[in-house]
């Protein structure tokens, strides 16, 4: 509860001086819309707790001994699965949606990016391999190698694919 009141503080305050900066522009707040996720890991490497808010649309997923789990939030909501087209979005926005991941665990790949990687990632088998094969080794890959990977071609799927990955290393 703690987390998630921190969380919507920040949010909020971010959210307000995006709409103050696009005022003092003599811009619609619209105008500056943006969504966000953050992943929180703490500099200890023993512990494996993981925060994470977001603020619009996108994914969040996990690679784990060469399995996906594409829905973290599904996971820990207990499967509620519940699609909202419209989109949250700065400065609009003055809440985020707000988890405790208690179970991260060493070799792990957390993965933050927008819908045009998590929407395939979920829907296309074809990807989850690929990618599950080029990250699943333990290694990040060299910058290069990762962005070629993220641009992992996918019928119909054309949309911006920014993507963070934390490789969980061992405590």
């Amino acid at each position: 509860m703690r987390f998630t009141a921190l969380v919507n503080s920040a949010v909020g305050s971010t959210a307000e001086g995006l709409a103050q900066m696009a005022a003092r522009r003599e811009h619609r707040p619209e105008a500056y819309a943006t969504t966000l996720r953050a992943l929180l890991v703490p500099l200890d490497p023993t512990v494996r707790n993981r925060g994470f808010f977001a603020v619009g649309d996108g994914g969040v997923a996990r690679l784990r001994d060469g399995v996906w789990n594409v829905d973290l939030f599904d996971e820990q909501a207990g499967g509620m699965g519940v699609i909202d087209t419209k989109t949250a979005a700065l400065p609009g926005a003055r809440y985020a949606e707000t988890r405790i991941f208690n179970s991260a665990a060493p070799g792990d790949v957390l993965v933050l990016c927008t819908d045009g990687l998590s929407t395939p990632l979920a829907g296309d088998a074809g990807m989850r391999e690929f990618l599950g094969d080029a990250w699943g080794t333990g290694m990040a890959p060299e910058p290069a190698d990762f962005l070629w990977q993220v641009q992992f071609r996918v019928k119909s799927y054309d949309d911006d694919r920014t993507a963070i990955c934390l490789w969980d290393g061992a405590a």
